[in-house]
């Protein structure tokens, strides 16, 4: 027998912004007197055996959090998140209703009929705001039986109830003050396809009405190559499109990504000439466009050091002694110290990349790292091909690429990302 989990969400009493007409948005007001009275005055019968209590972090919900904590017996603490956190209102952020009507009267226009807020200047899109509560209901795809009270802001519930209904994102219910709403089963309504092909992430496909996300989970904090990948993402589709990255949240289990969905299929084994050549190509228009990208905030990775570290954890004698044959190699070594460096996307395996028609998309850039330059097409004729199935010339790499291109060199970086690449799995 399956246990269901169950959510319970409701909005914050009536606030201080509320009695004064205010768009509260993100800002922080506390409950009123009355709202205090009428929440105490509530009736709770419905929240019977509740696990958790979550509230987002503004007073007006965790204060509201806590008269129901009480009321209901909870003996656990109110568990604070950002993801339950009201929609960012841009421009009407802390303002009356009135003061909006007369100077915003396209904004005002725009919450009244509830519709996309990014439309409203400097407020949240509507993707961001789903891909919130997208990264709220991961917590449910590994659990069972649970039963929460979630304490939210009205524009955030609209979103999350269209999502678990499975219904248009903007479809209109009043949500009152203190008002609860119930649902068993949350995400029975959404299409979750799970990829198979992530050795350290859980990667998931979340389809609902409006959009499809991509979810990558890891058990790990959110790091400065996380904060780096949005960025270079960002820059990258000026030129081409992205798996932008929307929203990333950790806490102190996981960390969690919520990215733009790009369609395509992961092709293994043979490739056609046809596409084989587009590879070659979106991977040398990578390559170009991180030439361009800012290097300052990254630090050059020694090839090196890195083929040094290999000896000591490589099992294979003869593995061993190759490395020691490339450190050897005076013509090597020179090219690596006097290379010019550029950010290279350094996980180029099949796994990691999409063909869509005539279109090729490069897909989880956590990798990218700088490098000497040759190291992008080495990469990608090792992991997309030498680790991947037979393949009889490399002359299509090298006549698309388009540069007088050291043939050696290129064979040696293939070496070193062979032996390092074994040495790690060695190890």
């Amino acid at each position: 027998m399956v246990l269901m989990n169950k959510i319970n969400l409701m909005r914050h009493g009536k606030s201080v912004g509320n009695e004064q007409g205010i768009i509260q948005g993100l800002c922080d007001f506390p409950l009123s007197n009355q709202g205090i009275i009428d929440l105490e005055n509530c009736n709770y019968t419905e929240l019977s055996n509740i696990k958790k209590i979550y509230s987002s972090s503004l007073s007006r919900a965790i204060n509201t959090a806590n008269i129901v904590k009480k009321r209901i017996d909870y003996n656990g603490n109110v568990i604070v998140d950002h993801r339950l956190d009201e929609v960012n209102l841009g421009i009407l952020n802390g303002k009356s209703f009135e003061f909006c009507k007369t100077n915003y009267p396209n904004a005002y226009q725009i919450f009244k009929k509830r519709g996309d807020y990014d439309e409203i200047e400097g407020a949240d899109s509507w993707i961001y705001t789903q891909a919130r509560v997208i990264s709220f209901l991961d917590k449910y795809l590994y659990s069972e039986n649970e039963n929460d009270l979630l304490v939210t802001h009205a524009s955030y519930i609209r979103t999350f109830v269209n999502l678990i209904l499975g219904r248009y994102r903007n479809t209109q219910f009043n949500i009152d003050n203190g008002f609860m709403f119930h649902y068993d089963d949350p995400l029975k309504n959404i299409d979750i396809f799970n990829y198979d092909i992530a050795k350290a992430s859980i990667v998931k496909r979340v389809k609902c009405y409006d959009n499809t996300y991509i979810m990558k989970k890891r058990y790990s904090k959110l790091n400065q190559s996380d904060y780096h990948e949005k960025i270079i993402l960002e820059y990258l589709n000026d030129y081409f499109e992205t798996p932008l990255n929307i929203y990333m949240y950790d806490n102190d289990e996981c960390k969690i990504k919520i990215s733009k969905y790009l369609e395509g299929v992961h092709k293994f084994g043979e490739l056609t000439h046809k596409e084989l050549v587009s590879l070659v190509k979106s991977t040398r228009l990578l390559n170009s466009c991180l030439k361009n990208y800012p290097k300052t905030l990254f630090t050059k990775n020694n090839i090196i050091d890195e083929l040094k570290e290999a000896i000591d954890v490589l099992i294979d004698e003869n593995a061993r002694n190759k490395v020691l044959d490339i450190l050897c190699d005076y013509r090597f070594i020179n090219y690596i110290n006097k290379s010019e460096y550029n950010l290279v996307h350094n996980d180029l395996h099949r796994s990691n990349i999409l063909f869509d028609n005539d279109k090729v998309h490069i897909i989880d850039y956590e990798s990218v790292q700088m490098y000497p330059d040759l190291l992008q097409l080495s990469t990608l004729i090792c992991s997309s091909f030498l680790l991947e199935t037979q393949i009889d010339s490399f002359d299509v790499f090298f006549n698309n690429w388009n540069d007088n291109l050291d043939i050696d060199l290129i064979n040696k970086l293939i070496d070193y990302r062979l032996l390092f690449g074994l040495s790690f799995f060695d190890n």
